[in-house]
Formats: C-alpha cells, sequence, structure tokens
C-alpha cells in the first residue's frame, strides 16, 4: 500500500454526514472532497463500509490522518481546574450524558485548556481497523485553533463566529485570552441574530464597538448578514474567495468545509 507522502488525510464526521479532503501539505492545495450523507437508522459500520469500498483514495495509506468529531458535546476548562479522572463531570450540566459514554479531550497548551467532549466511539473503532494510527480531534478545538492563529486585535474583545447550515459556533477572544464559547442551533436569520445579540448582552459587549467575525456558510449579500448588520456596525465576513483560490476549489465548497479545510 502506498503512502500518500506530503498529504494529509481529514475526515470530518457527524451523525448524519461524513466528509473528507485530502490537502497537500507543501502548497495547501485541496486535491479531493467529499461529502457523503448518513442513515441515523442504518447500521453505521455497514455504511462506512461502503463508503471505504467506493472511494479508493480512503483505501491507501497516508503519514498523517485527522478525524474531526463534529458535534457540539463538549465544554473548555482551564487548566487549572482540570482533572483527566473525572471528565464526565465537565459535561454534566450542559450535555446529556449516560454511563456508557466515553469522554476524551483535547489541550490546547498555548491557552492552558482543555476541551472536554464525547467523541463518536463506532467511528473511531472503525478507523483504527482501517487506518491503524491517525489523530483525533473535537471540530470545536480545530475552531479555536484556528481563530488563535489569526490576527486577533490586542486588549479588546471580539466575537467570532462559524456558520453552517442549521448550526453556528461562537468564540470570543479578548486579545489573546479565551473568554467564552457556545454552540447554537438556529433556523432562521431571526434565530440567528437573537443568538449573537444574546452573546453580546451577556458579555457586556457594545454592538456599535465590538467587532462581529462570520466565517463559513455567509457573505455580505446573505439574509444572516443583513440582519446582523442592523444591530451590529462592525462586521468582518472572512474573504473565501481568495482563500479558495489557494486551496484551488470553490467558494461554496470552502465555506461548508471551512473548518475541515482550515485543519
Amino acid at each position: 500500500m502506498n503512502t500518500q507522502l506530503y498529504n494529509r488525510l481529514i475526515i470530518k464526521v457527524s451523525l448524519n454526514e461524513f466528509s473528507f479532503g485530502i490537502k497537500n501539505k507543501l502548497n495547501n492545495e485541496i486535491s479531493h472532497l467529499k461529502s457523503i450523507s448518513l442513515n441515523q437508522l442504518a447500521p453505521l459500520e455497514n455504511q462506512l463500509e461502503v463508503i471505504f469500498s467506493k472511494n479508493e483514495l480512503l483505501q491507501v495509506s497516508y503519514d498523517d490522518i485527522l478525524v474531526l468529531h463534529d458535534n457540539s458535546l463538549n465544554t473548555f476548562v482551564p487548566s487549572a481546574l482540570f482533572d483527566a479522572d473525572n471528565l464526565g463531570s465537565y459535561l454534566q450540566y450542559n450535555v446529556k450524558i449516560f454511563p456508557t459514554d466515553y469522554f476524551d479531550y483535547d489541550e490546547i497548551s498555548s491557552h492552558q485548556l482543555q476541551n472536554i467532549y464525547i467523541p463518536y466511539v463506532q467511528f473511531n473503532n472503525f478507523f483504527i481497523d482501517q487506518f491503524g494510527g491517525f489523530t483525533f480531534k473535537n471540530v470545536n478545538t480545530a475552531f479555536l485553533e484556528y481563530i488563535l492563529q489569526t490576527d486577533i486585535p490586542s486588549g479588546v474583545s471580539s466575537v467570532y463566529s462559524c456558520i453552517s447550515e442549521h448550526h453556528f459556533e461562537v468564540i470570543v477572544m479578548k486579545g489573546n485570552e479565551f473568554i467564552f464559547f457556545n454552540s447554537f442551533e438556529y433556523q432562521t436569520a431571526q434565530d440567528f441574530i437573537y443568538y449573537i445579540l444574546f452573546v453580546f448582552e451577556q458579555l457586556k459587549l457594545d454592538t456599535h464597538q465590538h467587532t462581529l467575525h462570520l466565517f463559513g456558510q455567509i457573505d455580505s449579500g446573505s439574509e444572516l448578514f443583513t440582519l446582523a448588520y442592523t444591530y451590529i456596525k462592525n462586521i468582518v465576513v472572512y474573504d473565501h474567495k481568495t482563500q479558495a483560490s489557494v486551496f484551488n476549489i470553490t467558494e461554496d465548497e470552502l465555506k461548508k468545509h471551512f473548518i475541515l479545510l482550515n485543519s
């Protein structure tokens, strides 16, 4: 089996979708990107076997494999308050947990943070059989790591939101200090702005001074942006077009798979 040197296989899994991309680590070009819907009522292992059998690029060997578990069953905890022997206790107040749940955590050492979460064990077990070794993390760890690599304004609070079709995540930074994270489900633009304004209100942020940075499935002509700009005067929409050109993919592909492609 040939090893794909200098190529990174990135897989993102949720209960209803399996996505994967192949990124050249030398020039950042994306050579392949694909999403497959999953049926929650059908056996997962059978579906994964079909996906792998039909996609030859999942059957070769990679020297770098990252699996992103796409769910909001997570919470960020300062390292000073972290106890690896009691992971479930951190999630019990904001996530419905069961005695059979498996917990794991990602360390963000640069900011003395741990992201505690519930990974999809069935996916991991299947990938172990397929790949042997691989790295996995919660998708919201990947989002925070991406924000930490950007040019964060010093000394002021900024709001960052990555938008998907029916949910979005919000991170608030004060300079280089991590302040807040949450994930929200939405159906309408009104839902979206309600939660965004709720974050501004709870953190006492000024909608005329603090900046909202938007990534993912949004642009300056969308209803989400138009409504948000009614209340928030400093909004920056990420330049998806420029990065899509670097990745050699379409702008819509980048918007849909923003975190996967920036991991």
